[in-house]
């Protein structure tokens, strides 16, 4: 695949986490439908242009893996999706999947890692220093149906290894400071009430709504909604929903990389991204 052909496809998924959720599951049917066209026109030009070899498997906790092997740039992307989009808001706290993700990255707990060692809590802006000193890229959202936290780093090793544990760090051990949630939430607050001014919002609310009544997909945040979630309605959601594996849902935890490593090469195989529970 030509670097080219990369930066497009990376560009529309960047895209698609600055769509309102609720127009994601559309977008994505005329995506996967677009694919399928691209593929298409990849098997009618010969033996010149070849498929993406998109290897796939299920690890022991139940997570699928997607992984392709490409060696055009010396880059590794990850992505971590969890059935933890708005679909699954509890009654009444529209907007709590969008604001629990969106707080992932506002702090880190302390940790004492397998082999005794300590990991220190981080800040916000702790946090970015770090990716910024590997020249990591961090990315995510949350949709209808999923939600999650994407990494783009160099494959040098050092570099490597700070931003998959960082990445691992910032799905399993945030500490959602109080500060920061009353901030996030205020912030939300006032989108919502900014988006009650514009015509586009206000007939895509009523869409949704017309078409999916009471189901989830027709729920849309609330300044009500929104204002009366709490920080340990946020805390509960991440421990129900940011798992690898759930008792009460077939969806499960999803792992896509795209790596110059090869699948054997230890560095590449999601082991690589600890700290996921099960």
């Amino acid at each position: 695949m030509s670097l080219l052909k990369i930066k497009n496809v990376m560009s529309i998924k960047n895209a698609m986490f600055l769509l309102p959720a609720r127009r994601l599951k559309t977008i994505s049917a005329m995506a996967r439908t677009a694919a399928v066209s691209v593929v298409a026109c990849f098997a009618a030009a010969g033996s010149a242009h070849a498929a993406l070899n998109i290897q796939h498997w299920t690890l022991d906790n139940g997570a699928r893996v997607y992984f392709v092997e490409s060696h055009t740039i010396p880059i590794l992307d990850v992505s971590i999706e969890f059935d933890a989009g708005s679909r699954r808001d509890p009654a009444g706290k529209a907007g709590l999947s969008s604001l629990t993700n969106a707080m992932l990255a506002r702090g880190l707990q302390a940790a004492t890692l397998t082999d005794g060692r300590q990991e220190a809590a981080m800040t916000e802006a702790e946090i970015s220093d770090a990716l910024a000193d590997v020249a990591a890229q961090r990315g995510g959202g949350a949709s209808t149906d999923r939600a999650g936290m994407s990494m783009r780093t160099l494959v040098s090793k050092g570099e490597r290894e700070v931003a998959l544990r960082m990445l691992a760090r910032l799905l399993a051990q945030p500490s959602f400071p109080a500060e920061l949630f009353a901030r996030d939430k205020a912030r939300t607050v006032s989108a919502i009430r900014e988006s009650l001014t514009k015509p586009e919002s206000i007939a895509s609310k009523a869409f949704w709504r017309l078409a999916y009544g009471n189901h989830p997909y027709g729920v849309e945040a609330t300044v009500e909604s929104v204002e009366s979630i709490t920080r340990d309605e946020l805390q509960a959601f991440h421990r129900t929903h940011y798992v690898a594996r759930k008792y009460f849902s077939d969806e499960q935890l999803t792992v896509a990389m795209l790596s110059p490593l090869p699948m054997t090469e230890p560095a590449a195989r999601p082991a690589s991204v600890p700290g996921l529970r099960h």
